[in-house]
């Protein structure tokens, strides 16, 4: 019996197994090896070559890193801009002697074509709905010194869906697919640097996973339409994961 009770004693001291060890959250030199970046923002800019246009829009878009800060982005984006071409002064000059104006609606004694070319002429000059495909590399320059604020370069290939909101009010799903006939298709050359400043650990765990991107850009298109060159200014984050 007295076995028993040494046994059952033994049993109640034996130490409690170990908790298991708490989960750290990774430090800003892990996460600097993670392989995908995701980054979303929005960009104002202006439109340069003919008439200048101002503009602006929002972005998302994805990163792979390819080696150490070395990135391969890919990126959707969609924005409206002033028309550069100012819709014709309208005339009511159509024949000899005196008659009426007539009001937006009301039939027109010159005749449909009259009408149905008054209303192009002011669907050319609406606002331009501009899509843009982004496909580039950028490079982040990671030394102690830019450890919380990082320089960065980039240069891609840009393509650009034009059309105007007269457009996308009449054919919104050919419109927004850029499948439209409609549609001016614009390719070109974007360079651009930046800064990536990685949110501070004090902020949090997760804080480091999250950085705040400033952008400056200018493309190049390879046509003779207005707006050859465009430049913008952009904000926005990223997420590593």
């Amino acid at each position: 019996m007295s076995a028993g009770l040494l046994a059952a004693a033994l049993l109640c001291a034996s130490p409690a197994p170990p908790a298991p060890p708490a989960k750290v959250a990774p430090t800003l030199a892990e996460l600097d090896e993670r392989r995908f970046e995701l980054h979303l923002g929005g960009r104002a800019g202006a439109r340069f070559g003919g008439a200048p246009s101002l503009g602006g829009g929002g972005s998302i878009g994805l990163g792979v890193r390819l080696w150490r800060g070395l990135y391969l982005e890919a990126s959707v984006g969609e924005g409206v801009f002033s028309n550069a071409r100012p819709a014709p002064a309208p005339s009511s000059f159509r024949h000899l002697g005196s008659h009426a104006e007539v009001a937006p609606g009301e039939p027109d004694s010159a005749g449909p074509p009259v009408a149905a070319a008054a209303a192009a002429s002011d669907d050319a000059a609406s606002a331009l709905l501009a899509g843009q495909i982004l496909l580039g590399v950028r490079y982040e320059v990671r030394t102690p010194r830019t450890k919380w604020v990082r320089p960065t370069v980039f240069l891609g290939a840009t393509h650009l869906h034009e059309a105007t909101l007269g457009d996308l009010a009449r054919a919104p799903g050919p419109t927004l697919a850029g499948t439209g006939e409609f549609i001016r298709h614009r390719t070109g050359v974007q360079l651009g640097v930046g800064l990536r400043a990685p949110l501070p650990e004090r902020w949090g765990p997760v804080a480091p996973r999250f950085s705040v991107r400033v952008d400056a850009d200018a493309a190049y298109y390879f046509d003779a339409h207005p707006g050859r060159v465009q430049a913008g200014l952009g904000v926005g984050v990223q997420v590593v994961f």
